[in-house]
């Protein structure tokens, strides 16, 4: 009898072990891990890290981040950090031809003055997203490799202006919304915030 005990503690379905002290107890054991186990752990692994990569190239490649639309009216108010000055304007955005442009009109009421018109699109040939600046002062081109999560950042590739001051526009969506967007200048080898704004969906 007891070696019957012993024999059904040692092996049992493929599960394999030993008596603590060699007395029969009753012990957990632990399956051993098989061929298929290993590919079923490989292929899981393989797919979870493909779609990763899809959802990152499709997120990058979009001209709004997922659950986001620019379309519509937008109050922003923020400041300049140069003096601390109040600095208030109004958006207007609007996507068309199935998503493949996004435009975006920025006029300032405190100060006032500056209009800005933008439009962007996917460059596909060169994998980034294009945006172009036209205002009465001339336009630049500013471009990027796509969103960063909710980030997006612009850098000025051209400009109708000589020379040429290196520029960036960083836009941060927050929820659908609300928005921030920030303009920097390259100065002295690193960038300075020129004005930032917070921006809400007009109800």
């Amino acid at each position: 009898m007891f070696w019957d005990r012993f024999m059904l503690l040692t092996y049992s379905k493929g599960n394999w072990g030993r008596p603590i002290h060699g007395h029969a107890r009753r012990v957990t054991y632990q399956k051993a891990p098989t061929m298929l186990r290993h590919k079923r752990i490989a292929i899981s692994a393989f797919l979870a890290c493909f779609y990763c990569v899809v959802a990152l190239a499709q997120d990058q490649h979009s001209l709004t981040p997922e659950g986001f639309s620019f379309d519509g009216a937008w109050s922003c108010e923020g400041k300049f950090p140069s003096n601390g000055a109040t600095h208030t304007s109004k958006y207007t955005g609007r996507t068309f031809e199935s998503g493949a442009w996004v435009e975006l009109d920025e006029v300032d009421i405190q100060p006032k003055g500056y209009v800005g018109h933008y439009v962007w699109q996917f460059d596909k040939k060169n994998n980034q997203i294009v945006s172009i600046d036209a205002n009465r002062s001339g336009y630049t081109v500013y471009t990027s490799p796509g969103w960063n999560g909710n980030k997006l950042t612009f850098t000025s590739t051209a400009a109708s202006s000589s020379p040429e001051t290196v520029s960036r526009f960083i836009f941060e969506t927050k929820d659908a919304d609300q928005f921030t967007v920030t303009y920097e200048m390259s100065r002295n080898m690193s960038f300075v915030p020129g004005d930032s704004l917070i921006c809400h969906k007009a109800k």
